[in-house]
C-alpha cells in the first residue's frame, strides 16, 4: 500500500534503527515517549498516522500495539491492531519480564516463583512468610481467648 500524503509527510520526521529495525520518530512526543504529528489542524499519533498510512484505517474497538516496545517507533510492521484488554495485558507482562526479584528482595527463579492464571506472577517465599505470620497470629488469638476465659472470675463477672 502506497503511504498517504500524511504519511510521506511522517516518513520525513523519523529514520529506520538498522539495528532494531524500529523506524524512530524524531518530531514532537508526548511527556511519555509517544511520536505526535499535526495533520489537518489536529494533534494526532504519529504511530497511528503511519499505520493507518501504510495499512488502512483502524477498526473501531481496537488500538494499537508496539510489538518491539518502543514507544516512538513508526514502523508499520511493528505495530499491531489489538483490543484494550489485550494491549494492556501485554505491557503488564512486558514490565514484568524486567523485574527480576519481588519487593522483598527474593529472587524470581523457577523455585521461588509461582504464575497465577491471569499471569502474575508471586514470590514462593513470601508466601510463605505471610502464612507462616497468619498462623502464628490466630494461634495467639486462640490463646489468648483461653487464657483470658480461664482468668475470669467464677459467677460469669
Amino acid at each position: 500500500m502506497n503511504p498517504t500524503p500524511e504519511g510521506r509527510r511522517a516518513e520525513r520526521r523519523m529514520e529506520p534503527d538498522s539495528r532494531t529495525g524500529c523506524w524512530l520518530w524524531f518530531g514532537t512526543t508526548t511527556p511519555t515517549g509517544y511520536g505526535q504529528i499535526g495533520v489537518r489542524g489536529k494533534t494526532r499519533y504519529a504511530h497511528r498516522v503511519m499505520y493507518e498510512a501504510h495499512r488502512g484505517p483502524i477498526p473501531d474497538g481496537l488500538e494499537i500495539d508496539h510489538r518491539c516496545r518502543v514507544r516512538h517507533c513508526v514502523n508499520p510492521e511493528h505495530l499491531e491492531l489489538v483490543t484494550h484488554r489485550e494491549n494492556q495485558r501485554r505491557g503488564a507482562v512486558a514490565r514484568n519480564a524486567y523485574v527480576t526479584f519481588c519487593p522483598s528482595g527474593h529472587e524470581y527463579d523457577e523455585a521461588n516463583t509461582y504464575h497465577l492464571p491471569d499471569g502474575r506472577r508471586n514470590c514462593r517465599a513470601c508466601r510463605r512468610a505471610r502464612e507462616a505470620a497468619r498462623y502464628w497470629r490466630r494461634r495467639n488469638e486462640a490463646w489468648d481467648a483461653t487464657v483470658e476465659h480461664e482468668l475470669r472470675p467464677a459467677g460469669g463477672q
